[in-house]
């Protein structure tokens, strides 16, 4: 954005305070260039009706020293979306004077570095944060398990570090209740997985990428509300049975891949779910052909390389649904299609086509 442009920006802002500061919400901005309007928050808090700011990628500046002075701050801004902008940690301070209306924060793609503050915690409206793709260190506040509203956690790609059972033992409080959503991939964090049972509402839980070891708890089977389930990319091992899966009648993504893991599942038995994501490359599936996987109809994704599979790929693999989007690398399988469905081992291996 030029200057020109830049100043047609601040114009409005500051009209929209002048001829109407019941203003509801402010977006629509796109990939617009702010990086010189350096005083975006003085003006969003004389817009005491404001309800929605969104302002992602447009190259916002942090937030200005002078936005700290005392303003009639709004009482009904639920919604910041300030991703993939300038923002530092100074902005904490400035999210404080909203934590009684704040529902949605998204600081995604920011400049973010050290701890998260524990004042976050008393902001008792708040469904939705996330601050993936930030530097943000240590563990996350203990009063988040606190907030009786949180729905969806989101902290990957940060530098977490510390044991993943203190992170579940944090948000143990009134917000297991509430949970739906748990993302922490892509940090440092250690230890086991923890047991889940408590999270009743629980859907997705993201781990993947971290330093996470141990074998995959029986208890996860009681997380019937499970959709998605990342434990990827880790230094787990051990056995995982249809004990674990029996109960995840919801459960459409599944992300094992890159442990030492190994599926012994009985070649008798019917799943109560309906995959549509499966990455399980580096686990142990073989030498047999998985035949669980003909009653998955909704496949779009399926990735069973490195496998330790050296069995023929039977008829009903060929046969998989039009779904079918990306199969990767089943040349690790070492077999190539010939008539009926069937593979000979050998070195001229490659995709079915």
């Amino acid at each position: 954005m030029d200057r020109r442009s830049l100043r047609l920006l601040h114009a409005f802002l500051m009209l929209s305070l002048h001829l109407n500061p019941a203003l509801g919400f402010i977006s629509g901005v796109g990939d617009a260039n702010v990086s010189e309007a350096y005083d975006w928050a003085d003006v969003v808090n004389r817009l005491s009706y404001l309800t929605s700011l969104s302002l992602s990628s447009c190259d916002l500046p942090p937030i200005a020293p002078s936005t700290q002075t005392h303003f009639n701050y709004s009482k009904s801004l639920t919604t910041v979306a300030l991703s993939d902008n300038h923002q530092n940690s100074s902005i904490f301070g400035w999210l404080l004077n909203f934590n009684t209306s704040l529902v949605e924060i998204d600081l995604s793609s920011n400049q973010l570095k050290g701890s998260i503050p524990d004042a976050l915690g008393k902001m008792n409206s708040l469904e939705s944060l996330n601050f993936d793709e930030n530097q943000l260190e240590g563990s996350i506040p203990k009063s988040f398990g606190n907030i009786c509203t949180l729905s969806s956690l989101s902290l990957s790609n940060n530098r977490l570090s510390g044991q993943l059972v203190e992170f579940i033992s944090i948000l143990s409080g009134c917000a297991k209740d509430s949970l739906e959503m748990l993302d922490l991939s892509l940090n440092q964090i250690t230890g086991s997985l923890p047991d889940f049972s408590t999270f009743s509402s629980l859907k997705e839980i993201y781990v993947g990428s971290n330093n996470i070891t141990g074998t995959v708890p029986e208890g996860i089977r009681n997380l019937h509300q499970l959709e998605a389930f990342d434990v990827s990319n880790n230094t787990m091992h051990g056995v995982v049975t249809e004990g674990h899966l029996s109960n995840l009648s919801n459960l459409w993504f599944l992300d094992l891949s890159l442990n030492s893991l190994a599926l012994q599942l009985n070649k008798e038995w019917v799943p109560p779910f309906q995959l549509r994501i499966i990455y399980l490359s580096s686990c142990k599936l073989g030498p047999r052909f998985p035949s669980w996987l003909q009653t998955q109809w909704n496949i779009s994704i399926l990735d069973i390389s490195d496998t330790g599979i050296s069995d023929k790929i039977p008829k009903w693999f060929v046969e998989l649904p039009p779904t079918l989007q990306y199969l990767d690398k089943l040349e690790k399988l070492n077999c190539i299609m010939v008539s009926e469905g069937r593979c000979r081992l050998g070195p001229e291996a490659g995709f079915i086509q």
